[in-house]
């Protein structure tokens, strides 16, 4: 049965940095929405932006988590990639640690409300 789960993504970056989120091709599966390739857009800071999330159905992941990988460019530089995985219920999660890109310093956290299908994702300076 897919699950569908509602992630508000809030940039909190300093000094009016904006940040830029893609769907990219890493560790993703079973996933309807988003897909790699998928453009989330700009996160301006005070302008909050919800992504829905949905794991897929049938085709081997009845049982199974959806998992996608989110990249992160601060001011158009890439920053960072964030895993994420979304259970049956729709429940969403960080999937293992941010993988940062070498010289940029970017730190992330999570908070959970709604019974774990509705998360917002901070994302701060370290």
């Amino acid at each position: 049965m897919p699950g569908t789960g509602t992630m508000t993504i809030q940039n909190s970056m300093t000094q009016g940095k904006n940040i830029y989120i893609t769907c990219i091709d890493y560790q993703s599966g079973c996933m309807d929405n988003p897909n790699p390739g998928d453009v989330i857009g700009l996160v301006k800071s005070g302008h909050p932006v919800q992504l829905l999330c949905n794991r897929r159905g049938g085709h081997g992941c009845d049982g199974n988590q959806g998992f996608f990988a989110l990249e992160v460019l601060v001011n158009s530089e890439p920053a960072g990639i964030q895993l994420f995985q979304i259970d049956g219920d729709g429940g969403l999660a960080f999937n293992g640690s941010l993988i940062p890109v070498p010289g940029y310093a970017i730190g992330f956290t999570s908070q959970l409300s709604g019974g774990g299908n509705s998360v917002t994702w901070i994302i701060t300076d370290l």
